[in-house]
């Protein structure tokens, strides 16, 4: 048999919120919203985790993509100045595109991380 939980501690939601929030905690394995938010809450006491850590992760993340990517496009300036004066442009010309590709394609699921969880879907 369950602990007995006499006291109740709300917190606002819309209602979309809640039932996203309901449908996951279920999906994760959970009876139910308050069942996951006492877990998440535990967790974040254990580990000393204030809520925001994962935004200023992704947030470092995202920028330090963005640098990789400024970083590659000198490369490729270079390339192309050395290929103009008759340097051969190097075999690597399509990976590069693909790389310069893929960190952009990866810059943008960040931002669309991040605006989820500094409220503009997610409300925290």
């Amino acid at each position: 048999m369950g602990t007995t939980r006499p006291v109740s501690t709300g917190i606002r939601t819309t209602a979309a919120e809640r039932d996203q929030w309901t449908a996951l905690a279920v999906s994760m394995g959970h009876r139910g919203l308050g069942s996951w938010l006492r877990a998440l809450a535990y967790q974040a006491a254990i580990a000393g985790d204030d809520g925001r850590a994962i935004v200023t992760i992704l947030t470092s993340l995202r920028g330090e993509m963005r640098r990789v990517g400024q970083n590659l496009n000198q490369a490729v300036t270079v390339g192309h100045v050395l290929a103009k004066h008759g340097t051969p442009y190097p075999p690597l010309a399509d990976q590069v595109a693909e790389t310069r590709q893929a960190i952009s394609d990866t810059v943008s699921d960040l931002n669309v991380v991040l605006r989820r969880l500094k409220g503009q879907e997610i409300d925290r």
